[in-house]
């Protein structure tokens, strides 16, 4: 699959793996635009960690493919 063919949101990940917000950064228009914006708020990540191994939030880039 080629890269231009997919989404691209800006993720923030909270210390608990659950998307707290994001911005559709490469869309293509359309009513795929609005299902991806909503389709994120399901995704569950692993957070990451500070030097100290504790679970923090961060900002991540995040492509993915709607059909």
């Amino acid at each position: 699959m080629e890269d231009g063919a997919l989404f691209v949101m800006q993720v923030t990940v909270d210390a608990e793996g659950f998307v707290a917000g994001a911005r559709l950064m490469r869309g293509f228009g359309g009513r795929r635009d609005e299902i991806a914006s909503e389709q994120i708020w399901r995704f569950r990540y692993d957070p990451a960690r500070d030097d100290d191994g504790r679970a923090i939030r961060s900002v991540i880039e995040q492509r993915f493919l709607v059909q």
